[in-house]
């Protein structure tokens, strides 16, 4: 019995390590979501190699305003469905789960406005999604968000917009309406299953405890 006690938290305990983790996994850098940046010309602005300029990704406390917000919040309803294109989405659960800026840099290293010759520029982001989520790119121009990418209903790990001024970026992502979305809330469930692990651990504690004296 004292055995079968003491394995149940440590059940819990890996259970709780197993929560986090995917928690962890669902997060990485701002700085490692550029993939490739391209410009209009073909030169390649990923690394500013050869003496060239190159396009940086970093973080922006301003962005972090918006992180969390519905996107409806920041374009239209018939903006997200337009875009979409998709009835399984529903434009009202698209979250901003991601923001991040991107500016240029010249040869020296530093920020300058991006040369006309070089717009637009393509870019590639490190992002990924399965085919019964859809991502929306997100870029603040002129006073305003703007959808300039997407990628719905496809197993992608690469994003891909194009744009002709950097700044403010946020990446939106619904899962569909009619899938089940057994991922969606995974964290959550496991450690639901190990707070009942502990408890049911403390019950069998407390009942052997009156069963020895």
């Amino acid at each position: 019995m004292n055995k079968k006690l003491m394995a149940l938290p440590t059940m819990a305990l890996v259970v709780s390590m197993l929560g986090a983790s995917v928690f962890a996994a669902t997060s990485s850098p701002v700085s490692a979501l550029l993939k490739k940046a391209t410009a209009a010309d073909g030169t390649d602005l990923t690394n500013g190699s050869a003496g060239q300029g190159r396009i940086v990704i970093a973080d922006d406390q301003d962005d972090q305003k918006v992180l969390g917000k519905k996107a409806t919040e920041l374009v239209s309803a018939a903006d997200i469905t337009s875009a979409v294109n998709n009835s399984k989405f529903d434009a009202a659960k698209f979250e901003i789960v991601k923001t991040f800026d991107a500016h240029y840099e010249d040869a020296t290293g530093a920020p300058a406005a991006l040369p006309a010759a070089l717009s637009p520029v393509t870019v590639d982001i490190n992002f990924s999604a399965t085919d019964t989520e859809a991502v929306l790119i997100l870029h603040y121009e002129n006073g305003a968000w703007k959808i300039v990418g997407k990628s719905v209903a496809k197993a992608v790990s690469i994003e891909t917009f194009e744009v002709s001024d950097l700044s403010p970026f946020a990446i939106a992502k619904a899962s569909a309406t009619t899938s089940a979305q057994t991922g969606e809330h995974a964290g959550t469930y496991i450690i639901m299953v190990a707070v009942a692990l502990v408890a049911a651990g403390a019950v069998f504690a407390i009942r052997a405890k009156k069963a020895s004296n």
